[in-house]
């Protein structure tokens, strides 16, 4: 490869993380507009509920970056993510009590934060 098709390609890289960044932080803030989420009813199940969304999202993050299931392109990489946020938003909203509802919007907000800034991390890293 010449190395005018390698920055090109590191330029690609660079503005699909900061895109990734952006929608990342758009959808925080659409979590976060219910008023219901932003309020803190008990502040050890916030803790608990942020630490283990953004360890989630950095797990998951980590296995779909070092595998390629059945070579999904990233899109559908992408759309895994999702369901599997989905799946583990679901299994939470039958586990917590009624009341505690507001919590899976910050678990939301921190698995897709621990899964962006791990993606963001990998970038900065590898540009070294």
């Amino acid at each position: 490869m010449t190395e005018n098709a390698i920055s090109a390609t590191d330029e690609e890289e660079g503005s699909r993380i900061w895109r990734e960044v952006f929608f990342v932080a758009a959808v925080s803030a659409l979590f976060l507009v219910p008023s219901d989420a932003r309020t803190v009813v008990s502040p050890d199940v916030l803790v608990v509920t942020v630490t283990g969304g953004l360890v989630l999202g950095v797990i998951v993050h980590v296995v779909f970056s070092r595998i390629q299931i059945g070579r999904l392109s990233g899109g559908q990489q992408v759309l895994a993510l999702l369901m599997t946020l989905g799946s583990v938003y679901i299994l939470a909203w039958v586990l917590l009590p009624v009341g505690q509802y507001a919590f899976l919007a910050h678990f939301a907000v921190a698995f897709l934060w621990g899964a962006t800034l791990t993606q963001v991390a990998a970038t900065i890293r590898l540009d070294d």
